[in-house]
């Protein structure tokens, strides 16, 4: 019948792609994760939604995740909100994961369309990175200036400490970090800071100007 046939003809394949976006916009990743394997198109579609914000759990180190993001930089590019925090198991050995400034900013290179970072529950490494040496000794790190990462419009750090024995994050690290991210807004929350200066950065590089729109403590 002719009914029949406009049904046939009319199915949700048929909407445009406008409506399919608003769809994925606001469905659970559950759904979207289904979607993912309904057919290409709808793949395609739902898989920067479905990838848009992630929550990362650890026990200990986050090294996997840089491994995953470089084997996989099509899913990375998708990632535009990103929280660090502790693995559902790691309060049974009193232990937390550790992250540094350097995992901060190579994230931040790996995600080009990175918004939001998010740290909770983990501890701060802030010993200095390694450098690498020569016959003559240490690298210059004159030669190879760092270059800023992608701005990122909102850093939260809640209920973090420092790893060690004293477990207030130092000022100058924390400021350290702040630098190299450069967020517009910060949010810091349950965190306890040392404002004694520390005998060394947690990295080489000079600090730049940290000129956030909104800072919330």
């Amino acid at each position: 019948s002719e009914d029949t046939q406009m049904q046939t003809r009319v199915g949700i394949s048929s909407l445009p792609i406008e409506i399919l976006e608003i769809v994925f916009e606001y469905s659970p990743k559950s759904t979207l994760l289904v979607c993912t394997r309904v057919s290409r198109l709808w793949r395609d579609y739902s898989r920067p939604h479905l990838f848009a914000s992630l929550t990362i759990s650890r026990n200990s180190s986050y090294d996997d995740l840089l491994i995953f993001l470089d084997a996989n930089t099509d899913i990375a590019r998708y990632v535009r909100n990103l929280t660090l925090g502790r693995g559902h198991t790691a309060w049974l050995n009193g232990d937390n994961p550790l992250v540094s400034r350097k995992l901060l900013v190579e994230l931040t290179r790996k995600l080009p369309r990175l918004q939001e970072l998010r740290l909770r529950d983990v501890k701060f490494d802030t010993r200095p990175s390694d450098t690498s040496t020569d016959a003559e000794g240490p690298a210059s790190r004159d030669e190879e200036p760092e270059q800023p990462p992608l701005r990122l419009e909102i850093f939260s750090m809640e209920r973090c400490w420092r790893s060690g024995i004293d477990v207030r994050m130092p000022v100058d690290v924390l400021l350290d970090t702040l630098s190299a991210l450069a967020p517009d807004s910060i949010y810091l929350s349950s965190l306890s800071i040392s404002f004694r200066q520390c005998a060394h950065h947690a990295s080489g590089h000079q600090p730049r100007p940290t000129n956030p729109r909104c800072l919330f403590l």
